[in-house]
């Protein structure tokens, strides 16, 4: 897979989640985009403080099926030897594009999106 098809499916995996608006509420912060030993794509989110204790979150788009895994795991060093420890939070596999969302408020508890306001007149 080329750099520009990968960064146009990191796009839409960003749109899909909300993007600015998403990054905004949540302080979630791409941080990295790389392609798995089967070809799908990750990308991988720093994510602010939550009820889940989560601060990392892995999208893998699976390139057959079009389906989405969604990870969130808390990265931290540990006290003793300084060498990050991943502790795995939550997974599921299987996620359509239109779920990405309300899974990450699912397990995170932050709202995704900006309030819309109307105007009465």
């Amino acid at each position: 897979m080329d750099k520009d098809t990968r960064l146009a499916i990191a796009n839409e995996i960003y749109a899909q989640l909300g993007g600015v608006r998403f990054s905004l509420v949540t302080g979630a912060r791409p941080i990295s985009i790389s392609e798995t030993k089967d070809g799908d794509l990750e990308l991988t989110f720093k994510i602010g403080r939550n009820g889940s204790k989560a601060n990392r979150m892995r999208v893998t788009y699976e390139i057959g099926p079009d389906l989405y895994k969604v990870e969130f795991y808390r990265l931290s060093k540990s006290s003793k030897t300084f060498v990050p420890v991943i502790v795995p939070v939550a997974s599921r596999d299987g996620v359509f594009c239109d779920q990405l969302a309300s899974y990450f408020r699912e397990i995170t508890g932050l709202v995704t999106t900006l309030p819309t306001f109307v105007s009465s007149k």
